[in-house]
Formats: structure tokens, C-alpha cells, sequence
């Protein structure tokens, strides 16, 4: 078969598999690539029995005389007893994929594949008979056709699905043909599975508080300015741009900070702002992200107003009360719950930031929007250079007096830190031959600013240093003291940034509308909920009596009520994601977990229900 040919099938095939919704790609971007490079494939076999095989560096994928047989029994020995969902690590031309949705228990697949060519081979090889087409499980397809793809596009694929039901299958001769490239995706899918884990235990941690900071904060909001109007204004602007994080070794930086002041933007992380201005260096900007309540005390000084903060909008409603109180400007960026979706409707789309798990990675993607010639961290330790965990002088460490005992102290709550999560040791950013301590959430943050960094200085050429005098050795980084970078360089004061405050949005009072009529489908969605709790409870007493199928009916009722009130749903379900995540990752009792979904959306909608009641008869929206 020819390439014009095997790109006619491409093309064809893709555009019905993606129809399927079961692309995890850009299809123009893949599309684009695979036009400016079919041309050059040339590896594709046909076998004496019709088959299809192929050979990369001296490698035969498939057996040359059997190859469907031979990825059944690949397939019948590799997955485990309580697999129900395969990832294949590259599958060649696909033989893989049919035995594996023919095994009995897998309801997925997931087909990951890092070389275009073998990709495209496979999507062109597909005929009309093909389960790719025709099963009824769930097929996923993502072709690496970038670099260091981080591989943040395939999330969903793991929404729902518990880790211990995933079996990942390693394509042996892939990996035996190019291992660098198969490894570093293997890596990628672990370290991808490691941050899914980590977000989950975010989401019980902080699935209260977001909502609640979410609705209070929206008055804030709307008196703020936007992310994207920041943007604009001071797009280019600065040459250098040092952020500050709140790491042990930030008070080290001080000295240095004081001295060549006039020579860069500060950005500062929330919770190295104190520790900067009892040193009297004033921060530029400030940006706050964390929802929790100890963030409020990060904001009380005297000089709150003396810097712009940029924030969240699901950040610790104390903060915006705050700076309100005491005339500070205020930006805000996008979120992506859905109550903010209403809100963006209202106040205008706002701008997004990159999340890599901390506030340290939004102020750094913050400092590359604003494309200065260097962007420096300092305080940016990574790990915990003599046993501690925050700065001198961090509203987080003067907290732990509040509850010092001789059971509860300084070095027990250290120690609490570092080995909350496994360890992890890295190079040290003073001598690259010895090692420091840090643990797992912390080697996501590490990862994020080495991928991050690379691609940036792919794209905008951008001058990356890490400044901070102790911590990991970031790879893709260079590592110069901040007397190194300043000393000789012109003493160029940067510009001042001077905002006034805007009105009040004029969409204030149609959202508050909004808000009322949302509120009202709420009361209705927490009276629907209580009735399926107390009709679920009734159907776990009857089950077996005559009654059971009008209870079964009612609750077919409600559920059909329910999915009248879209919006309504979706902003309290965020209070209840926990609940819906245990509930969809454990194997207990069907009728249990539907009383106990039952009941905590009721117990959501009270909630959510209150809050939103709150807002709307604050005298902020009704002066």
C-alpha cells in the first residue's frame, strides 16, 4: 500500500474515531504534523499472510507469522487479576489493542504512543470491522507529538478510576527500539499518576473551603481588576523579574534584595510576604491562591496597600477582606469551578495562570506572561535545608507557638513535614555531588519548574535562574547568586505600577439576578436530595417487600428532576466531590453508596444554599 493511500485511510479514519470522541489530541495540530511528515515514513510491512509488521532499528515489532495470536497471549499474561483498564506504553501497529478489548474484565483502553510514524500506520491500517469502531468499551488514542509532553491532556482518562484496577502495558519491542523515548514516557505516566493522587487528596482537603471562598469572594471580584488587564499593561516592561518563595533559606537572600532593589520586579508568594516586609523590601506584586484560613494572616501589615496582589478567585475570602479594608488593588485570574463560569459571565473573562500545585508555580507563569530577559527564584529551596520547612519570620512557623507544648513543638511539626509523604533526595544546588532532603509533593513542584522552564526557553529564549542559596538543583536552571546577576549590571530602576480602582462592574445587579434565580433551583435540588435519602434508606428496609418498586420508581423521579436544575447541580457537587470520589473508587454496597450520595448532596445543597443566601443580602451588594 502506498503512503498516499495510507494517508487517505489516515485521514478518513481519524476524522470517524474522533467523531467517537476518542482523541485525546488536537486534531488539527496532529492532523498538521502528520502532513508535513507522511511522506517520509517508510517502515510499514506487509507479511505473506496479508499481515501488516514493521521494523525499527533492527526490531520487528510483531511476530512475522502470527501476530494476532501472539498479542492475545501477551495481553492473557500481563493483566492482572483486577485489572479493568489497560494503558499501553506504545502498541505497535495495534494487534494489542482488539485482545485486550476482547479480555473479559477490561472495559478500557488507553493507547498511548510517543513515535508519529508508528501511529500513523496504525490509525491508516484500521478497516471498517475493527473493534476500534465497533465495541462497546471505552477506547482512548494520544499521540506524543511533541517533546517532554507532560501529558496533562489525558487527565480525564483517570477520573473515576481506581490505580489499583489500571494495568500498564510496557510495548517490549518499542522500548527495545528506542528505550530513551519509551522510557521517558513510562516515567511520564508514573509521575502523571503520582500527581493524580496528589490532587485527589487535595480535593478532600480543600473541597469545603473552595466553595465557601468562591461565593463570598464575589463581591471582591467584581470591584477587582482582571489578570488580562495587567497583562496588557505591563507586558515587556521589566528586564528582570525575581520571585520570592517562602523556603528556609529566603532570609539568606535579604541582604541582597535590599542592595539592588531598584534593579527588578518583586513578585512575592503570600506566604514569604511577611518575612519580606519585616525587612522592609515591599514586594511589587503579591499573588494568593491557597484556600485555606491560615492564608488570611499573611496579609496583615500596615503597608498591605503598597503592593498589587493577584489572586484566585478561591482564595481565602479573610485575604480580599483585607485588602479591601485597607485600599489595596486588586487582580484577579480565572478558575475553572463552575460557579465562576456565572461569574465570569458578568465580570468578564479574566485571565488564566498555570497551576503546577503551588503559588510559587503561579507567580512563576506569571513572571513568563509578562516576558521579561531573566526570571529569578529565590527562596525556592524545594526541600528542607536544616530540618525546617518555612522561612524565618512565615506567618506558618510563628502559628505553630499557638499550640507549642512539650508534645506539639517546632521540630516535631518540622519533622511532621518532611515525612508526611515519601522521601525523596535530590542534588543540592551548593554542590551538585550531595544530596537533600525532600518528599513526593514536593518532586511534583520540582518537575513542574523543570518542565516548565524548558519549555519557555524553547519558546521565548528566556534567561531562567535559580538565585535561592540553599535547596534542590533545579535541571533546565542556571545557578547564580543574586550578587553574581546585580553587581555589575546598570542600575535601571524599574517601573512603577500604579493602578486606580475601577467601579463596580455595571453587570453587578444582572448577576445578582442570576445568583437569586441559581439559589432558588438550589432549594428545590436540596428538597429533591432529601427526598431520595429518605426514599434510598426506605428502599435498603423493603427491599424485598411489594413496595421496593414504587421506591425504585420515585427514585427514577428525582433523578430525572434533578438533571432539570444543570446549573444548580454542578455548583454543588464541587462541595460533594470527595463523597463522589469515594463513592466512584470503592467496591462497597451499590444501595450504601446511594443513600450516602443521597445524603451528601442534601447536606451540599444546605450548605451551598446558605452562602449564596448570604451574598445576595450582604449590604456590599445592596449600598
Amino acid at each position: 500500500m502506498t503512503n498516499e493511500n495510507l494517508y487517505t485511510n489516515y485521514l478518513n479514519n481519524i476524522q470517524k474515531l474522533n467523531a467517537k470522541n476518542i482523541l485525546f489530541n488536537n486534531i488539527d495540530e496532529l492532523n498538521q504534523f502528520i502532513h508535513q511528515n507522511y511522506q517520509s515514513y517508510q517502515n510499514l510491512e506487509k507479511n505473506s499472510n496479508e499481515q501488516y509488521g514493521i521494523t525499527r532499528n533492527s526490531v520487528s515489532y510483531h511476530s512475522k507469522r502470527d501476530p494476532e495470536r501472539e498479542s492475545s497471549r501477551q495481553i492473557e499474561e500481563a493483566i492482572k487479576k483486577d485489572s479493568k483498564h489497560v494503558i499501553f506504553c506504545g502498541a505497535g501497529l495495534g494487534y494489542l489493542l482488539p485482545a485486550a478489548l476482547n479480555h473479559n474484565t477490561i472495559l478500557s483502553v488507553l493507547l498511548i504512543e510517543p513515535d508519529p510514524e508508528i501511529f500513523f500506520y496504525l490509525i491508516s491500517l484500521i478497516n471498517e470491522d475493527s473493534l476500534f469502531f465497533k465495541s462497546d468499551k471505552k477506547i482512548y488514542l494520544y499521540c506524543c507529538i511533541k517533546p517532554n509532553d507532560d501529558l496533562e491532556t489525558i487527565l480525564p482518562y483517570f477520573q473515576s478510576k481506581v490505580f489499583s484496577e489500571i494495568t500498564i502495558f510496557n510495548h517490549r519491542p518499542s522500548f527495545q527500539a528506542y528505550p530513551e523515548r519509551y522510557t521517558s514516557l513510562k516515567n511520564t505516566i508514573n509521575k502523571l499518576m503520582e500527581k493524580r493522587a496528589v490532587n485527589q487528596a487535595t480535593i478532600i482537603k480543600f473541597q469545603d473551603i473552595w466553595n465557601k471562598n468562591i461565593i463570598l469572594n464575589s463581591f471582591a471580584i467584581f470591584q477587582g481588576r482582571t489578570l488580562n488587564d495587567f497583562i496588557q499593561k505591563f507586558h515587556g516592561q521589566y528586564q528582570n523579574i525575581i520571585i520570592a518563595g517562602a523556603g528556609p533559606s529566603l532570609h539568606k537572600s535579604f541582604n541582597d534584595l535590599r542592595l539592588y532593589r531598584n534593579q527588578f520586579l518583586l513578585i512575592a508568594a503570600d506566604t514569604a510576604y511577611i518575612p519580606l516586609v519585616k525587612n522592609k523590601i515591599i514586594p511589587d506584586l503579591v499573588l494568593a491562591s491557597d484556600p485555606q484560613f491560615i492564608n488570611g494572616y499573611y496579609v496583615h501589615t500596615p503597608v498591605v496597600n503598597q503592593s498589587i496582589w493577584i489572586l484566585d478567585p478561591v482564595v481565602c475570602y479573610l485575604i480580599p477582606h483585607f485588602l479591601q479594608k485597607n485600599k489595596a488593588t486588586m487582580y484577579w485570574w480565572n478558575n475553572p469551578f463552575y460557579y465562576d463560569k456565572i461569574l465570569q459571565k458578568y465580570s468578564g473573562d479574566r485571565g488564566n495562570i498555570a497551576h503546577g500545585g503551588s503559588v510559587s508555580t503561579n507567580a512563576f507563569d506569571l513572571a513568563a506572561q509578562l516576558n521579561p530577559e531573566k526570571i529569578i527564584l529565590v527562596g525556592q529551596d524545594l526541600s528542607f535545608p536544616d530540618n525546617t520547612a518555612h522561612t524565618k519570620g512565615a506567618a506558618l512557623e510563628e502559628k505553630i507557638f499557638f499550640k507549642y507544648t512539650r508534645f506539639y513543638s517546632a521540630s516535631y511539626h518540622n519533622h511532621k513535614q518532611m515525612t508526611a509523604l515519601e522521601p525523596v533526595k535530590y542534588p543540592s544546588i551548593q554542590n551538585e555531588n550531595n544530596f537533600v532532603k525532600t518528599n513526593a509533593k514536593l518532586k511534583i513542584f520540582i518537575e513542574w519548574f523543570e518542565h516548565r522552564s524548558l519549555i519557555l526557553q524553547e519558546k521565548q529564549n528566556l534567561n531562567i535562574i535559580n538565585a535561592s542559596v540553599s535547596g534542590v538543583k533545579l535541571k533546565h536552571f542556571k545557578h547564580i547568586q543574586l550578587k553574581q546577576i546585580f553587581s555589575n549590571s546598570e542600575n535601571r530602576k524599574s517601573h512603577n505600577i500604579e493602578v486606580s480602582t475601577p467601579a463596580i462592574n455595571s453587570n453587578l445587579n444582572n448577576f445578582i439576578d442570576e445568583l437569586k434565580t441559581i439559589n432558588n433551583d438550589i432549594k428545590k435540588l436540596n428538597q429533591i436530595y432529601q427526598n431520595s435519602y429518605i426514599t434510598s434508606q426506605n428502599l435498603k428496609k423493603n427491599l424485598n417487600s411489594a413496595s421496593a418498586q414504587n421506591l425504585i420508581l420515585q427514585l427514577d423521579k428525582n433523578d430525572k428532576m434533578i438533571g432539570q436544575y444543570y446549573t444548580g447541580n454542578h455548583i454543588i457537587s464541587i462541595e460533594a466531590q470527595s463523597i463522589i470520589l469515594n463513592i466512584n473508587e470503592a467496591k462497597s454496597d451499590l444501595l450504601n453508596n446511594q443513600t450516602y450520595f443521597y445524603k451528601s448532596m442534601y447536606l451540599a445543597a444546605t450548605k451551598i444554599n446558605y452562602l449564596i443566601s448570604k451574598i445576595i443580602k450582604s449590604p456590599l451588594y445592596n449600598s
